[in-house]
């Protein structure tokens, strides 16, 4: 319905124009109880003027005006005549004019209303912006007009949740939907989609902690200050005046970012050093000051690279976010979403898996050979054993050892296992120690296999260079040297 015309009394005279009043305004929005009670009479008992009562309000103001010759004008003598038609004589034509003011005000708020497509009995008011860019969308009862829920929708599109209560009870921002959760104290958490916890503190600083057992602190400017990895490796950055940081890592790694959070050098705990070249799209290049150079695409994946030896070698990613190295000398390692090494192939046909402990840290890596026998590598990389094709293991001692330390070290508390293991060992038992081999020769310490096949390789595991680097060092000490 079209129309443009003035109304008031006096000084007090006003316009008014189609659009200018819109459904979704709200009794509970009006302060003045005469206003409030005119209000009652053009509503339907909900609190909220819907579509039709606007409709038959602005026909009935329209005609009112109209009466004069001067559709541009509402009188005061054809507002007295709209009160009565509209069953409001009760009313002065003042209180009429003041609640059309009203509502014009209130609707310079509302955005657009419309039905619930979920639900037709209920009604969404979309609100223009806030003085924050903000947007509010509250839904509610067509019955009652009472507060359903509401959604607040920044100007970056993320959104809050609140129940009829006003409480928030969930909603969405950069890291995904969440659910929030309150508890007696009167803190609450965040539950993601994605199986995190987000902890909130009093000061505004929070936590976020994973499925995966990666924890993440940020301080109440929503700074990331601190975390842990899956792998429990602990982390924490320091951030320089011009927003760019350094990232500290609990094995002694150290990474370098710019104020946009790109990483441009570094060095691992090792000493060595490393560097990022970054192209046009976005793709870079890691480059060590050993020779070792990594490709990696835009997503910050690893697609092929090279290292010391000249072995080059690419990586293939699953759609589960595992992937396959696969080396130009023929090893091919395979590795799980996480990046976790699972199980692999070597060269020259020996298969490998990694056994990882419950907290996610590798134990050791189990290697088959071609003829059945097995050796054993500890996380270090140093620590060794090696298992025979019939299933007994050849082990090493540590300095310092008795023959019942060693026993025990092992695992060995059965006693009837204990009486095996001495008759496969009698000549270190006779001695009270195992003697310690030098480094690269077979261990001194027998298992057989009733027993090896019982034991947790972990505890068997010894770097026999280091022991008997420790036996030299012993060995002068005896002699003064």
């Amino acid at each position: 319905m079209d129309y443009n015309l003035t109304f008031g009394q006096g000084r007090e005279t006003r316009k008014l124009a189609s659009g200018d009043i819109k459904s979704g305004v709200r009794k509970e929005d009006i302060k003045d109880k005469v206003l409030q009670s005119l209000f009652d009479k053009l509503d339907n008992g909900n609190g909220i003027l819907e579509e039709q009562e606007l409709q038959r309000l602005e026909l009935a103001i329209t005609e009112a005006a109209a009466e004069d010759g001067n559709a541009g004008n509402l009188s005061e003598k054809e507002a007295k005549k709209l009160l009565k038609k509209i069953g409001l004589s009760g009313f002065k034509v003042n209180d009429l004019f003041r609640f059309l003011h009203f509502a014009k005000s209130a609707s310079s708020k509302i955005d657009f209303t419309e039905t619930n497509t979920d639900n037709p009995d209920e009604i969404i008011i979309h609100y223009n912006e806030d003085v924050d860019g903000s947007k509010k969308a509250e839904t509610r009862s067509l019955e009652t007009g009472r507060l359903v829920k509401s959604v607040i929708t920044d100007t970056e599109n993320n959104k809050i949740f609140k129940d009829a209560d006003n409480m928030t009870v969930g909603g969405n921002d950069d890291a995904g939907e969440y659910e929030r959760i309150y508890y007696a104290d009167g803190s609450y958490t965040d539950k993601y989609e994605d199986g995190r916890i987000r902890t909130h503190n009093a000061n505004g600083s929070y936590t976020d902690t994973y499925e995966d057992g990666r924890i993440k602190n940020y301080d109440a400017d929503g700074r990331l200050i601190n975390g842990k990895n899956s792998k429990g490796e602990t982390w924490e950055r320091a951030y320089n005046a011009d927003g760019s940081y350094t990232t500290t890592w609990s094995d002694g790694d150290v990474y370098y970012y710019d104020k946009n959070d790109k990483k441009t050098h570094g060095k691992n705990a090792d000493g060595i050093e490393f560097k990022y070249t970054y192209n046009a799209d976005g793709s870079y290049t890691r480059t060590w000051s050993d020779g070792d150079v990594y490709y990696y695409d835009t997503n910050g994946q690893c697609t092929h690279g090279k290292n010391t030896d000249g072995i080059e070698f690419k990586y293939t990613y699953n759609a589960d976010g595992s992937y396959t190295t696969t080396c130009s000398n023929g090893d091919v390692y395979y590795y799980d979403k996480n990046g976790k090494e699972t199980h692999g192939k070597l060269a020259d046909g020996t298969n490998f898996k990694s056994i990882y402990s419950d907290d996610g840290s590798l134990k050791y890596n189990e290697y088959t050979q071609t003829n059945g026998s097995k050796y054993y590598y500890g996380a270090d990389r140093k620590s060794f054993a090696e298992k025979t094709v019939n299933g007994n293991i050849k082990a090493y001692a540590k300095q310092g050892e008795t023959f019942n330390d060693t026993m025990l070290r092992l695992g060995i508390t059965d006693p009837a296992d204990q009486e095996v293991f001495k008759k496969a060992n009698p000549k270190a038992y006779k001695r009270g120690y195992f003697l310690l081999a030098d480094p690269g020769k077979v261990g001194d310490v027998y298992i057989p296999k009733s027993i090896a096949d019982k034991l947790d390789i972990s505890n068997i595991l010894v770097d026999e260079t280091a022991e008997f680097e420790k036996h030299k060092k012993a060995k002068k000490k005896s002699f003064g040297i």
